[in-house]
């Protein structure tokens, strides 16, 4: 999985942590119907970037294309707003 995707997941429990699916929601209303349709295969699913091309009857490529944008995409989400306050809670540690 993605890490910016996998990062969502809380890894000792393996399960969604709370606002996992408002995010996900949110960056997936931003996608094409192919990318939403790759994510849920790769991300969700489990599939290989290859099983998927051959689901969806496109090439890999394309898949892996889908799979970078929706990255970049969750990665420009993830970044603070510029102004907004800071959540400082992990520097306390």
């Amino acid at each position: 999985a993605a890490p910016l995707i996998a990062a969502q997941i809380n890894s000792q429990s393996n399960q969604p942590v709370p606002g996992d699916r408002e995010f996900v929601r949110l960056l997936l209303d931003q996608c094409d119907e192919t990318a939403v349709a790759v994510a849920l295969m790769h991300f969700i699913d489990g599939m290989t970037q290859v099983e998927v091309a051959a689901t969806l009857g496109i090439t890999r490529r394309t898949v892996y294309n889908r799979i970078r944008k929706i990255e970049r995409l969750a990665a420009e989400m993830l970044e603070p707003t510029p102004g907004a306050p800071q959540d400082d809670s992990l520097d306390a540690r």
